[in-house]
This record gives C-alpha cells, structure tokens and sequence, in this order.
C-alpha cells in the first residue's frame, strides 16, 4: 500500500455451509487527497452494489487498521505500507529511479510494517527497522524487540530480497552487539550519525 492513495479491499471466503462470505474493506492512506478518500468510498458504495448490498463494509485508516484487515494479507507477509502514491498528472512517478528506504516493524501478534523517515531519530529500542540499500538490506533490531517484530522484519527483509531483488541482496543483521561495527558503518552513513 502506499500512504498517497486509498484502495478497495473486497475478501470473499465460504462459510461452513459453502456460503460465500465478503467483506469490503476501504483503505485510507495518510497522505491520500480527499478526492482518493471520496472516491474510495463511492466506489466501495458501487462494489457493495454489484453484489447486492452482501460485503460487510469496513473503513480502515493507515496506522490503525483492523486485525481483521492486518489478517487478510498474513499469508503474502502482512501489510506493507511505503511512502508516496500512484502516478497522476501532478505527480511523475520514474519506476527505475530506485530510492533507499527505511522500514518499521511494530506490534505484537500482528506486525505492521511501515516506511518511515530515512533518519538515525526514526529508530527505537523496541522495534525492527529494514533499511533497503539495493542490493544490500540491513536488519536492525532495537534491544525491547519482541519476536514477532524479529520474525516479521526477517520475512520482509527475504521478500524483499527474493522478490525485489532477484535473490542477489545481502542482508545484513545489526544489533546491540554489532552496531558499532564496521559492518554498521554504511548503515549509520545512509541514516545519519546515531546522536542525531
């Protein structure tokens, strides 16, 4: 997902009768114009149309979601929310320009990974945070980090990698033990000095 758009989420399961269930849920980026938030909810309005009034609908706002929502997308590895928004004619979107990226891992049983600001003061203690340098991804976990923030940040550290990246990024772990490092250095370059 990206934090400039709103998007349309239609699930369809079976009951235990083979009844088909649908929930609707709209999403709500925290940087999406009101326009992308009026039409995702008109369009959810026509959706729940073409289907007869059936989907239950939910509206979900980028940070606070659901753990219903968060549970739909636990098979493809949760959700991921990424800076910026589709291309418009305001606002020209170069898909080969890559751009370094800092990810936060947070939560307990459901894990919410989101991109946020590429700065030594966007990390904590208590959480996992994925800086994507292309082909060579870091992995820092904060000392407080509970396991399911480490499992998830390793699960979206070997997506990426597979997926993004053809299987040729290294990933790099750093922690209390190693984040002084010379193996640490590039990291702490791309972020800023750590007192900042």
């Amino acid at each position: 997902f990206y934090s400039g758009d709103s998007y349309l989420v239609l699930e369809t399961t079976k009951n235990k009768y083979g009844r088909l269930k649908r929930n609707l849920f709209f999403w709500l980026g925290s940087t999406s114009t009101q326009d992308e938030k009026g039409t995702a909810a008109y369009k959810a309005v026509e959706l729940d149309d073409v289907h007869k009034g059936e989907p239950v609908q939910y509206r979900e706002i980028e940070g606070h979601e659901s753990q219903m929502f968060q549970a739909v997308f636990k098979k493809s590895g949760g959700v991921r929310v990424l800076k910026g928004g589709k291309d418009s004619g305001f606002n020209h979107v170069d898909p080969d320009a890559y751009e370094p990226r800092l990810f936060q891992c947070k939560g307990k049983r459901s894990v919410l990974v989101s991109q946020v600001e590429m700065k030594s003061s966007s990390l904590n203690e208590g959480d996992v945070f994925i800086l994507d340098c292309g082909l060579t991804l870091y992995r820092w976990i904060g000392s407080k980090a509970n396991k399911y923030e480490k499992f998830k940040s390793m699960e979206v550290a070997n997506k990426i990698k597979d997926e993004e990246r053809g299987g040729k990024a290294t990933i790099v772990i750093l922690d209390k033990n190693n984040s002084s490092s010379t193996e640490a250095e590039p990291f702490w370059k791309m972020l800023g000095d750590k007192s900042q």
